[in-house]
């Protein structure tokens, strides 16, 4: 695969979960973020597991949360320890899967294309391997 269709990838993962992150935080009284779900998961004001009244979806583990629009995708983050929402190239490579079981791009090349994206300042390296979008405003191309 190309680095371009790699980035192009890394970037669908992206622009995914801010559009489900949006559907499921429009559908979840009292909540304003990823964190707010986990926590009020972890302390049983909401259901760890959710179908959401347009058929988005979520579900709480651990220090993370998958969601999961009405066609399937899915997009997987964890939580910081600054409360914000980190992704590897792992979580990257599952939601390929999720749109296009025969996807062609393998988690070094996500990880390539994530250390690229770090470059173009569009993601931020927390840690080793771990990634979160960039502060400034995510504009794809």
């Amino acid at each position: 695969m190309s680095d371009e269709s790699s980035i192009s990838a890394v970037r669908s993962f992206v622009s995914s979960l801010q559009a489900t992150r949006s559907r499921v935080l429009a559908q979840v009284e009292r909540a304003e973020s990823v964190q707010d779900i986990v926590y009020m998961a972890q302390k049983r004001i909401i259901p760890r597991d959710e179908i959401l009244p347009d058929g988005t979806q979520y579900s709480v583990h651990g220090i993370g949360c998958r969601m999961t629009d009405p066609e399937g995708a899915e997009v997987d983050v964890d939580i910081d320890d600054e409360g914000l929402e980190v992704f590897d190239a792992w979580r990257v490579y599952m939601h390929l899967e999720s749109v296009s079981p025969s996807n062609p791009v393998s988690r070094e090349e996500i990880s390539m294309a994530c250390q690229r994206l770090v470059e173009l300042g569009e993601l931020r390296e927390v840690r080793a391997n771990w990634f979160q979008v960039a502060v400034r405003s995510y504009n794809p191309r």
